[in-house]
Formats: C-alpha cells, structure tokens, sequence
C-alpha cells in the first residue's frame, strides 16, 4: 500500500509540470491566433492614407496599397469596401476588426453588422455599438474620416 501511495505521488510531480507546461503552450498559441491591428493604428493609417485608399477605391485596383502589417485583406463589395486588420480566436469566441468605406455612410453595411434595426444601434462614445439581447455578439463602428468606419465586432 506504502508503494502504491508512492508511486501515486511521484506520477502526481511529474504531471504537473506537464499540464504547466500545456497551459504555457496552449497560451502561446492563443496569441498567435490574434493578428488583430490596435484601433489607434488603424486610425492612423486610414488618416495618413486617405488619399491613397480613394484613388484605390476610385480605380477598383487596389495593388498600391500591397497588404500590409495593417491590412490583411481588402473585400470590394457592391455597397461597401471592407479592409481586414486581423481577427482573434475561434468558434464561439471569435473577434474581428479592420476599416470599411461606405459611400452612403450606412453603418450597417458591413458583413458584421448584423441585421438590424438602425435604431438598436446605441451612441458609445464616439461611435455606435450594438450587443444582441441576453447574448455576447457584439459590434461596433466609428467614423475615421470622410466615409471611412471603423470596425470592431465579437461572435
């Protein structure tokens, strides 16, 4: 019995290292699953390049701006052109943000917005948020500049 109870107290030293070691990795690899782009970034960027994004926009040829460490995609659509900076996560707990143009300013144009009445959209302080009622689904948008938004949203 005194050998069963050591060698259940060795295997119990020797795990939890391992499971350290596990939660260790299993953190790491959640932050590379986050290339998400810091808002302020995004601000600037839009700002700084406002030209640029037009004349891209304007000619529909979008190879000037070459993606880069902020832009992970760009997604021309019939209303609105979106502008991926990263996302994080997976399956129920996934985050997106990036940039859109919007011509008519509809700030439910992006594929993110979900379907919803424009009033269920609530002023947060300098943009516009939307929660789904007893769910964690969020979305929120604000204005860069000229017709450029700003997005963020949680599925």
């Amino acid at each position: 019995m005194k050998k069963m109870i050591a060698a259940l107290i060795v295997i119990m030293l020797l795990l939890v290292p391992l499971l350290q070691g596990c939660a260790i990795l299993a953190a790491l690899m959640m932050d590379d699953l986050d290339d998400r782009e810091a808002k302020e970034d995004i601000f600037n960027y839009v700002k700084e390049n406002e030209e640029l994004l037009l004349s891209c926009i304007e000619s529909g040829d979008y190879s000037a701006i070459k993606l880069s460490d902020i832009i992970k995609n760009v997604k021309p659509g019939a209303e609105i052109i979106e502008f991926d900076c990263g996302g994080a996560g997976f399956g129920s707990a996934t985050a997106y943000c990036g940039f859109y143009y919007s011509s008519d300013d509809d700030l439910r144009a992006i594929w993110c917005a979900p379907d919803f009445p424009e009033d269920e959209l609530t002023q947060s302080g300098d943009g516009w948020f939307w929660q789904e009622p007893g769910g964690d689904n969020c979305y929120y948008t604000e204005l860069i500049c000229g017709h450029f938004y700003y997005y963020d949203a949680s599925f």
